[in-house]
């Protein structure tokens, strides 16, 4: 997919995009789409687009705070 996007898509990455910024293989990527893991998507005629503020959101999503260890 183009990195130059239109009015529409703008704000949407394909999994190409997104498996990089995450560090992750496209694999992994479908393995969360099929388990209901994962960012949200959108599936389009295009192929899988994700929205990046939705992918950002579930990352917060994903924090894990560390426990503090009492002495």
């Amino acid at each position: 997919m183009s990195e130059t996007r239109g009015l529409i898509l703008e704000g949407y990455a394909d999994e190409n995009q997104v498996a990089r910024e995450f560090d992750v293989s496209i694999q992994t990527l479908r393995a969360w789409r099929r388990r209901g893991a994962g960012p949200p998507y959108v599936k389009g005629p295009g192929g899988v687009l994700y929205s990046i503020e939705e992918a950002r959101a579930w990352l917060r999503r994903s924090l894990v705070q560390p426990r503090t260890k009492t002495a």
